[in-house]
């Protein structure tokens, strides 16, 4: 690291002079511009009237374009085209890679062409030429647009070009095909096929056949069969492996409809074949209930309706309905393929049941009967009449912490399951019923409850209802009348009032703070603070915090009372018991305390003090939570090397990056939760490179430790301590594609245990950080790549000035390194190899202590 800050100036600004003279410049640019100087392996952005140097690379990228002014000629660079410049003895050199040059020749000026391969041809013009000079697959192709020009080949013909001629100067040769790829055996599926069908009762077991061209088919062949949902294969559902044998019994216990391969010894694949198993099982009722009864009277008939759980397969329903339970007199037999259906019945005892038809004699068992009952003139109950309590208060006592700062939905299901509460409130319908229906009268759906107030609805507030009994091989009762009840917040109740001597105003006020307990449900406190017990003078303060301070004057009463408010600022209780606070008295004692303590204290010494406010800050916020934001510039580095393939290396300094941390800092624990946003550019010489842009994520969560006081250092209180936790790194990741052509950036994601030492140094307004950690892969995530950690660690240094009690401002350094080894699948190969990432960023950070 050290050697890299000494060569970093040099890395970034080069000798960008030492090339030679200046032969022309940029004269115009749009989108995404580049230059590389001679000698050097980084590209830059272009700007808008920089200097031309013999041997400089112009690049211009997709929807991207340049001008460019050599001598009195101009030049348009067009989108996707690189292109190397010289000039030498009033002769322009253009070595075209790749792309499209459009522009103007001035008169008598000449442009060599060299096309790749080491021969040249020298283009001239006696009166100004507009021409275009295009590569393509390997061919430099001119074409005169406006005016005349001389082409000169390399073996010394010439010709006179005009707008209408396009001739090919020259064109790379070939390279010689590759070798023949030795010749795999062919493997088929042989069965099952696309239309086999199996149906089955029971588990199925299914014979799958395949052939392989192999002479003579050894032990140790293996073949594995491979099951997918989809025809492209993205995703394995199952796999069976088969050694030495060219069919496998698989056996399918529920319905399947997919597809599947057969891989063979060499990874050759098989055709794919579609696969389907359909296990025929009767429909589950789900109404008519066992045992349940209709109602009818003599002028029609019950209308029953019939439902069933879907089957998988998409059967028709078969459905029976017989006066007996042997079936032996059937009234309904139909088959539909709709899950419910309606059935208008007489009076009398039937009994259903049903099947699943899925075509062609392929049916289920007959699920189980269910008998039911049509009775005439019956009459629905009425809804017993109890008198069920009409206020209903929830406790204000010692609730968890947490709770007061949940959902709604939440504190509703800790009182509902935790406290029980109204977990009986229509207990005195027992006895009379099995459950109970409630009907909130606010066009709701009424709630089936088993005596418990439904937990929706526990709420401060007033509620009219009205309920339905049910009980079973009975007729639902009626609904009730309309009933009301009160749930009723307790008030809050008061804790504490204290008066702060050490805190008198000049004129003689005192500082006093009142405190009260929280209340479930409020999102904020109304407070009320009056001279008059019947508080018509009252001074009305709402506060988040159960608490609230005011200045007091002696020898003055004063009365408070506070209750709950919503997010709307609606109440949601009543006001506490009015509480009475005579200031004189209180600061009276509250002084005496004070001079008690003044007496029991020894004499001063000349030891060294620590300010209490340093001590607070120390461990960044002690007993209290912090957080900073920034951003900053960032330096990354990539290193790649791949067995057979090559090493490819890449460096890009970016801006903008982006820091977020909350921690919070304890005695002896603390906790810190971080984001880093490390954007960056791969950018290689030797290789080419598709979507070069990436993103380095960075997540922590870690637990502080500090277990001994704060040391002194030079008269100032430092903190060390442990750091351990977990990272989560979406780093960028190169894999050459399938035709060896290029290098695709991908993602892969890690999660890192960490492990590692801190120290904080506060000295007056200015405090100084130090972090190390050693970082170990405990999961590894992307596309079949597996990762071998080699060495992985971070650190940060920085320092923070507070410019106001709670506010800071900090510059800080942090580095991650990640090394590791990588084998990662390449269409039926797999790339090897080893792989550094490293990234150093400067930021500039804001920070609030809570």
């Amino acid at each position: 690291m050290a050697l890299g800050f000494l060569t970093f100036d040099d890395w970034l600004w080069g000798s960008r002079r030492s090339g030679g003279d200046v032969i022309g410049k940029i004269s115009s640019r749009s989108g995404d511009v580049r230059l590389k100087f001679d000698g050097d392996m980084k590209w830059q952005k272009a700007a808008k009237g920089e200097s031309l140097i013999y041997n400089d690379t112009v690049f211009a990228g997709a929807n991207s374009e340049a001008n460019l002014q050599l001598g009195a000629s101009d030049l348009k660079v067009s989108e996707n085209t690189l292109v190397v410049l010289r000039r030498q003895d009033n002769t322009r050199f253009l070595n075209l890679n790749y792309g499209k040059l459009m522009g103007h020749i001035a008169k008598d000026d000449k442009i060599i062409i060299d096309t790749g391969d080491g021969q040249h041809a020298v283009l001239s013009t006696a009166v100004g030429t507009e021409l275009s000079l295009e590569k393509k697959n390997g061919k430099t192709v001119v074409k005169v647009l406006k005016g005349e020009a001389d082409l000169t080949s390399n073996d010394g013909s010439k010709q006179k070009m005009k707008p209408s001629s396009a001739p090919v100067i020259a064109e790379k040769k070939a390279p010689p095909p590759p070798p023949p790829a030795p010749k795999a055996f062919v493997i088929r599926a042989l069965k099952p096929k696309a239309n086999d069908i199996f149906y089955s009762k029971e588990p199925l077991t299914a014979n799958f056949e395949w052939s392989y061209s192999k002479p003579a088919l050894a032990p140790q062949d293996r073949f594995t069969i491979e099951f997918s949902k989809s025809p492209q294969f993205e995703a394995l559902l199952a796999t069976k492996t088969v050694d030495g044998k060219l069919k496998e019994d698989v056996r399918a216990r529920n319905n399947f409809e997919g597809y599947y391969r057969v891989r063979g010894p060499k990874n050759e694949l098989s055709q794919v074949e579609k696969f389907k198993f359909v296990r025929m099982v009767p429909p589950e009722i789900i109404t008519p209930i066992k045992d349940a009864t209709y109602a009818v009277n003599s002028l029609h008939p019950a209308l029953v309706k019939i439902q069933y759980e879907e089957v998988a397969g998409n059967p028709l329903y078969w459905t029976q309905i017989a006066a007996d339970p042997d079936f032996k007199t059937v009234l309904v037999n139909e088959s539909k393929p709709s899950l419910a259906q309606i059935q208008s019945l007489p009076a009398g005892i039937y009994y259903l049941h049903a099947r699943s038809d899925f075509g062609s004699e392929h049916l289920s068992d007959w699920s189980a009967p269910v008998p039911f009952q049509v009775k005439e003139h019956l009459v629905a109950p009425a809804a017993p009449a109890v008198a069920f309590e009409n206020n209903v208060f929830i406790q204000n006592k010692e609730y968890p912490k947490e709770l007061y700062s949940s959902q709604k939905q939440d504190v509703q299901k800790y009182l509902a399951d935790k406290e029980a509460f109204m977990q009986n409130y229509f207990g005195l319908l027992k006895g009379q019923s099995d459950e109970v229906v409630v009907d909130g009268l606010d066009g709701s759906k009424p709630q089936t409850t088993a005596y418990r107030w439904p937990a929706s609805k526990i709420y401060p507030g007033q509620y009219l209802y009205r309920y339905q009994v049910l009980k079973k091989g009975k007729t639902p009762s009626r609904w009730s009348p309309k009933e009301k009840v009160n749930i009723v917040l307790e008030p809050p109740r008061q804790t504490s009032m204290t008066a702060d001597i050490k805190k008198t105003a000049k004129d003689g006020r005192v500082p006093v703070t009142v405190k009260f307990t929280p209340i479930l449900f409020a999102n904020k406190y109304e407070v009320q603070l009056a001279h008059q017990y019947n508080f018509s003078d009252a001074k009305i303060i709402e506060v988040k915090k159960t608490q609230m301070g005011f200045y007091a004057k002696d020898h003055t009463t004063y009365f408070w009372r506070a209750r709950a408010l919503n997010a709307k600022g609606q109440p949601i209780s009543d006001f506490s018991k009015p509480e009475a606070l005579n200031a004189g008295a209180s600061i009276m004692q509250a002084r005496q305390e004070q001079q008690r303590q003044k007496d029991r204290q020894p004499a001063a010494t000349n030891t060294l003090a620590t300010s209490e406010n340093s001590l607070r800050r120390t461990f960044e916020n002690k007993n209290g939570y912090w957080m900073w934001v920034g951003t900053g510039l960032n330096f990354t580095s990539y290193t790649q090397s791949i067995q057979g393939v090559g090493t490819f290396d890449s460096h890009d300094i970016e801006p903008a990056g982006a820091y977020l941390e909350f921690g919070w800092g304890g005695d002896k624990w603390g906790g810190i939760f971080s984001y880093k946003s490390t954007p960056g550019v791969i950018q290689l010489n030797n290789a080419s490179v598709n979507n070069p842009n990436f993103n380095w994520q960075t997540i922590s969560m870690e637990a502080l430790y500090c277990p001994i006081a704060p040391m002194q250092v030079f008269g100032s209180p430092a903190d060390v301590g442990l750091r351990v936790g977990l990272q989560y790194h979406s780093m960028p990741f190169a894999t050459v594609n399938s035709a060896q052509t290029a290098l695709d950036v991908s993602t892969i994601t890690m999660m890192n245990a960490s492990v590692g030492a801190l120290a904080e140094w506060s000295r007056n307004r200015w405090r100084y950080y130090w972090t190390m950690r050693y970082q170990y892969p405990v999961e590894i995530s992307g596309s079949g790549t597996s990762v071998t950690p080699t060495f992985a660690f971070d650190g940060s240094v920085g320092t923070a000035y507070y410019f106001a009690d709670r506010w800071k401002a900090g510059l800080f350094w942090y580095g991650q390194w990640q090394q590791f080894q990588f084998a990662s699948p390449v269409g039926g190969t797999v790339n090897s190899g080893s792989q550094m990432l490293f990234y150093s960023a400067m930021d500039l950070r804001l920070g609030y202590d809570f």
